[in-house]
């Protein structure tokens, strides 16, 4: 009965012994199939990544000698436009200095003409002045003797050098005791009379064998700009006129003249 028993036991644990060896064995087989498919799965995989990269590298080396043939291209384009530029520039440049030496020409010529014109015009300012003094000296004795200012005897440009500076008098009308200090001009401004003001405040330094006379001033013109006149009879100064072949006072009849 033991016996028996023991057999079976042992006849079960062989059984079972040998199941879990073919079950260990299938699963084997079964790990060793998967292995192979994986195997051969990842070997397409390589070889796909394989192929990719070498699409990828001629890819690449295409892009690459497209790139320097471009390159080129745009080298040769901008050797060709540097070229083009320095040509334009030198161009330019004989242009611009052609074009300065004929403006360089123009310009002296119309310098030189200029020239000439204001020498013509200070000419013939200077004949016109001279004129207009001669016309108010001619008249000055009577027109200043009729306003009790009796003067006998003029001159005219009294130059005088004093200071470093030079001075000259259009014309001068005197007495014993009194003198009249003519500024004559051909169109008189509200500057020019500010500048003879400051000249008659000095005027008995500057001319020293006149300063013991009491000093009288006048302006004379035949244009004036719009004040003048009034601006210098406000200052006490005898305004006159030239008009036609004579000249005329135009101060007021009451008008009393300032005395430096």
């Amino acid at each position: 009965m033991e016996l028996t028993t023991k057999h079976a036991t042992e006849d079960l644990s062989f059984d079972k012994v040998w199941f879990m060896f073919q079950e260990t064995d299938r699963k084997f087989q079964e790990t060793k199939e998967l292995l192979a498919n994986s195997s051969l799965e990842t070997e397409k995989m390589f070889q796909e990544t394989d192929r990719k990269f070498q699409e990828t590298k001629e890819l690449l080396a295409n892009s690459s000698l497209e790139t320097n043939r471009k390159f080129q291209e745009t080298k040769e384009l901008l050797a060709s436009s540097s070229l083009e530029t320095n040509r334009k520039f030198q161009e330019t440049k004989e242009l611009l200095a052609n074009s300065s030496l004929e403006t360089d020409k123009k310009f002296q010529a119309t310098d030189y003409t200029l020239k000439k014109l204001m020498k013509k015009s200070a000419e013939y300012d200077s004949r016109w002045g001279r004129f207009v003094e001669s016309l108010v000296e001619g008249s000055l004795v009577r027109l200043l003797n009729d306003r009790n200012i009796m003067v006998n005897d003029t001159m005219m440009r009294r130059k005088k050098h004093h200071n470093d500076r030079d001075y000259e008098i259009d014309i001068i009308a005197l007495n014993g005791s009194e003198i009249v200090v003519v500024e004559v001009k051909t169109t008189l401004s509200t500057s020019d009379v500010s500048k003879f003001l400051e000249l008659l405040s000095e005027f008995r330094i500057i001319f020293e064998d006149y300063k013991e006379k009491n000093v009288i001033g006048a302006v004379a013109y035949i244009g004036k700009d719009s004040g003048a006149d009034s601006f210098a009879s406000s200052h006490g100064l005898f305004v006159i006129k030239a008009t036609g072949e004579s000249a005329r006072i135009t101060n007021p009849e009451k008008f009393t003249p300032r005395r430096w």
